[in-house]
């Protein structure tokens, strides 16, 4: 539907496997350039990636999958690290705003 190649997808959602997507499974799809480093495209969107909580999931394994620290998502979000989030959070990633 975008135009993004599978490794691209791959690359930005870490532990999804392609192969076994489901209906519902939520996704990071990288926009910009099509040319030149994943990250450099993701620093040139014009809109932060936010990430929705779901269940079961905490600031490590969210920076995790994203391939950030947990300290730099929560200084990002104005949370400490011992913070609880809530299922339906919305977190702002790390280095995906323009201004990074």
């Amino acid at each position: 539907r975008y135009g993004v190649p599978v490794s691209d997808l791959t690359d930005m959602n870490g532990s999804v496997d392609p192969r076994r997507l489901q209906n519902g499974t939520r996704l990071v799809v990288p926009v910009g350039g099509v040319d030149g480093d994943m990250g450099a495209r993701l620093a040139s969107n014009a809109v932060p990636v936010r990430h929705i909580v779901s269940s079961g999931e905490n600031l490590w394994t969210i920076a995790r999958r994203y391939g950030v620290s947990t300290r730099e998502l929560a200084r990002e979000n104005g949370r400490a690290l011992d913070d609880v989030i809530q299922i339906g959070d919305q977190l702002l990633i790390p280095g995906t705003s323009p201004s990074t």
